[in-house]
């Protein structure tokens, strides 16, 4: 997204990539997401008509009004495609109407290409000396360029972030270190719909850097959905990750322990055997011929193994809760999300909460959760990031 939003922009602005610089953007519903809920309707790609459009129209208008910041998907350039390339037409062409008044021509007469108004009698001016006077102005009506006339969009790119992220530079929600920051090991019910029957908070005191153990699996069955879990909270993430692993647990696993691969395969074919299910999308007939008082049938099952849905850099969140205010150091797919849920946990008002978006090592729709225990409140005044296994 830092190379391919910039480009949508550089595009139509007539500037070299370059010269656009990326930034993260506020929380602010005119950020949110159109796209993504459109893709969630339950049409075939290859649907048209007029159902389709008016459910399309009345999608965008609710996710416009909702203004939910999120990305998921990939629906990032899909939801930016026309907003980002209006954004730079719009400055484009009041770039142009300054450069006509101050030459006295006619903007017709005026072009544009690498950050210049150029005049069809050779004179040029750059962008940056006529910034001032096309701040305001109306561009009128704006036109986009013609896929034919693009010039970066489709191009072979080089990434904007390869350099950061090859010499370290760039900084990940687990590179958050903010000053007297602690640290959160989490060890969470390892099946799913077990609760904690017990732990032994004394096997671990004497341990190096130990400050609290927590059992948060109140709070994360009320705020996340999720089962149980105990937290170790250290002076640094290695001391909290081996205390964790010492520390003695018992869990009830409750009736999910005896389910396997086997077992869920199993119910998955009772259910395609006793239940009718639906079409999705239906085209064309087979080509073949079937003798009269003949019957063919083709049956095949496809199955794929579960597979890790697990990110390069771990679900990880950093927080601070002082004097009524919250902060966060977080790679969230969900950053408007993320504060109201913030907000609750904590027991502040939305407006009391930041969000520092950072880079997020991967997403998959995994940090489109808000898993934010009532751990980080303790002690109030105090720095904690936790690290979800």
């Amino acid at each position: 997204m830092h190379t391919a939003l910039p480009t949508l922009v550089a595009e139509e602005l007539d500037v070299p990539l370059s010269q656009v610089r990326i930034e993260p953007a506020p929380i602010d519903a005119i950020y949110g997401n159109v796209a993504l809920w459109s893709e969630a309707l339950p049409f075939h790609p290859d649907d048209s008509g007029a159902l389709k459009d008016a459910a399309l129209w009345l999608t965008a208008k609710v996710g416009r009004e909702l203004g939910i910041m999120i990305t998921g998907g990939s629906s990032s350039v899909r939801d930016a495609w026309q907003p980002m390339r209006l954004a730079g037409a719009s400055a484009r062409a009041m770039l142009v109407q300054a450069a006509a008044r101050r030459w006295q021509a006619a903007p017709a007469d005026c072009t544009t290409a690498d950050g210049l108004v150029s005049h069809a009698d050779g004179r040029q001016i750059g962008y940056g000396a006529l910034a001032v006077d096309a701040a305001g102005l109306d561009p009128g009506k704006v036109t986009l360029k013609r896929a034919a006339d693009f010039k970066l969009i489709g191009q072979p790119l080089p990434r904007r972030d390869s350099a950061a992220k090859v010499d370290g530079s760039a900084l990940f929600g687990i590179d958050a270190r903010p000053a007297g920051m602690q640290y959160a090991a989490l060890r969470m019910a390892p099946v799913f719909g077990s609760s904690l029957r017990r732990f032994d908070a004394a096997t671990i005191a004497a341990l190096p850097g130990v400050v609290k153990v927590v059992d948060f699996s109140s709070a994360i069955r009320q705020h996340s959905g999720a089962t149980a879990g105990v937290a170790v909270i250290a002076k640094s993430f290695w001391q909290a990750k081996r205390a964790a692993e010492k520390l003695s647990i018992e869990w009830s696993e409750g009736s999910a322990s005896g389910w396997s691969n086997d077992t869920i395969f199993s119910q998955l074919a009772d259910s395609l055997s006793s239940e009718s299910g639906f079409i999705y999308h239906n085209s064309g007939e087979p080509d073949i011929t079937i003798p009269a008082g003949s019957r063919i049938q083709l049956q095949a099952t496809y199955s794929a193994p579960f597979l890790a849905h697990a990110t390069m850099e771990p679900v990880n969140c950093t927080a601070q809760v002082k004097d009524g205010k919250v902060q966060l150091w977080v790679s969230t797919q969900v950053p408007s999300i993320a504060v109201d849920v913030a907000a609750r946990v904590a027991g502040v008002g939305s407006e009391n909460v930041k969000v520092n978006a950072m880079l997020l090592g991967g997403g998959f729709g995994r940090k489109l959760e808000t898993e934010l225990p009532s751990i980080f409140r303790l002690p109030t005044g105090g720095f904690y990031a936790a690290c979800f296994s």
